[in-house]
């Protein structure tokens, strides 16, 4: 599916989307999704397509292609494909707008991507890049895979000693070693799967991904639906990206202001030690009421979770099993409940932490959220909201920090150069440090903002500013950003 940029001039001219193409459909004014399009087919720049013949042969593996299909996938398309697929290659699968298959798609609000802008101007770079450097392919390799394998093995270790044995003097420290290492399983190997990038094989991917999930507690479905469609798509729109934690903070202007909020900035910290649990628990008890109350319909947000089938089903339930089954040894396994107790706090805090944190520098700062400021109209959008370039809304809700530094690129799995992962999704993250000079010298041209911070607590300190200012103002004043 890999090819030559295409150059078409009718091609190029269809490059806009909906900005609610992450949902299947979605009424703009509602913010209800519609069945407005046919779910057998594909739909790319307002147009649609029926790739059902291509999907055995799929580069990406099947469960790749298929999250397209239903939905206006346009900016899946672009962005999971460096080097887009020839036009020729497209028109083999397209509908024709007279079949009775074809329904309408509505191009109202609108993400671009012309030739000319700044994100097919650097895809064309990026592809330059990679054909100069003699790069098969972009995926993680074999060090990738002793890593996880290493990782794997400290969670299992350290969780025998915490969780199963008493150790006289070493259980609180295998408790934080055990919370470390699964932090860093969702953020590097989870992550990564997450994305088709841990590995060149498919089959690979999903396997990575459903076993760290079964260890994590969420279901790849969910995850999917929560942070590969809706938060990599519209990044801090709402309604879409919920991944905010909103009503418990506000940190997006057009959510609206409780007087509890003024307080945020406080409580917010307390509650970042125990995120994990209710994160696991909030998706679960979201899986069981779709599957037995909406005829199998899960949703996170307004998004529908999609399941191929009934093993889809079979592998989101045995994530939930084999998780939660984990979370019940030490009260199983340890001699008394206190000891059981104060062992799973220690765990918990320790897994929560790092890994809310990574979330929350990344796009919750004041720079990320200050993308429908007046200053930025101009630059990047036509109109005060509509037909902005999908590649620099991406740049301009995203945050780095630490981008200098090798070890943070592995402690945070890659989200230290978030910017790039949100313009190369499908890219592992160990090609992320050259490419970021790429992308700087291309957002310097668009006259586009970089935003980072040079260090980590750096952007937790900008995290705590946002999280205050929002919490005492519906629209931040510029002068304060």
């Amino acid at each position: 599916s890999q090819g030559t940029t295409p150059q078409n001039e009718n091609f190029c001219n269809e490059h806009q989307t909906r900005e609610s193409m992450s949902t299947e459909p979605l009424d703009l004014k509602s913010s209800k999704p519609l069945d407005n399009l046919d779910p057998s087919l594909w739909y790319l720049y307002g147009k649609a397509y029926d790739f059902t013949s291509f999907i055995p042969r799929h580069p990406g593996g099947k469960q790749a292609i298929l999250l397209g299909q239903g939905r206006d996938c346009t900016a899946l398309f672009e962005s999971y494909h460096t080097n887009l697929p020839t036009f020729e290659l497209l028109q083999k699968y397209r509908i024709d707008d007279n079949d009775n298959k074809v329904k309408s798609l509505k191009l109202d609000k609108t993400f671009t991507f012309n030739d000319d802008g700044f994100y097919h101007t650097l895809k064309k770079r990026t592809v330059k890049y990679f054909k100069d450097n003699k790069i098969k392919h972009t995926k993680g390799g074999i060090l990738e895979i002793l890593l996880w394998i290493t990782n794997i093995t400290i969670f299992f270790m350290s969780g025998y000693y915490s969780l199963v044995v008493r150790l006289p003097f070493g259980s609180s420290i295998c408790g934080i070693i055990f919370g470390i290492s699964k932090s860093l399983m969702v953020i590097r190997s989870t992550h990564a799967a997450s994305h088709y990038s841990f590995s060149i094989y498919p089959a690979l991917n999903r396997f990575v991904y459903w076993f760290n999930m079964s260890l994590l507690g969420d279901t790849p479905q969910q995850w999917t639906a929560k942070h590969v469609i809706a938060h990599h798509i519209d990044t801090n729109v709402t309604p879409i990206d919920d991944d905010t934690m909103y009503p418990i903070k506000r940190i997006l202007i057009p959510l609206e202001r409780y007087w509890y909020h003024q307080y945020q900035h406080i409580y917010i910290w307390l509650l970042y030690f125990f995120v994990y649990l209710p994160w696991t628990i909030s998706h679960n008890i979201k899986f069981f009421l779709g599957v037995f109350t909406d005829n199998g319909r899960v949703y996170e947000g307004i998004v529908q979770c999609r399941f191929n089938g009934l093993f889809d089903y079979i592998e989101a339930a045995s994530c939930i099993f084999i998780h939660h089954s984990i979370r019940l040894l030490p009260f199983i396994c340890l001699p008394t409940w206190t000891h059981a107790i104060i062992i799973s706090l220690i765990c918990e805090f320790s897994s929560s932490i790092w890994f809310s944190l990574q979330f929350a520098v990344n796009h919750e700062t004041l720079e990320a959220i200050n993308n429908e400021s007046a200053d930025y109209h101009n630059k990047v959008f036509t109109d005060s909201n509509k037909n902005r370039d999908f590649g620099a809304h991406q740049v301009i809700t995203s945050h780095n920090y630490s981008i200098d530094y090798p070890l943070t690129l592995e402690l945070s799995g890659g989200l230290n150069y978030q910017i790039e992962h949100h313009l190369y999704p499908s890219v592992h993250y160990k090609y992320y440090p050259d490419l970021s000079k790429i992308v700087q010298k291309t957002c310097k041209e668009y006259d586009l903002p970089y935003n980072q911070s040079k260090s980590f607590l750096t952007g937790v300190v900008k995290h705590y500013q946002l999280l205050r200012m929002m919490g005492n103002q519906d629209i931040p004043k510029m002068k304060s950003i």
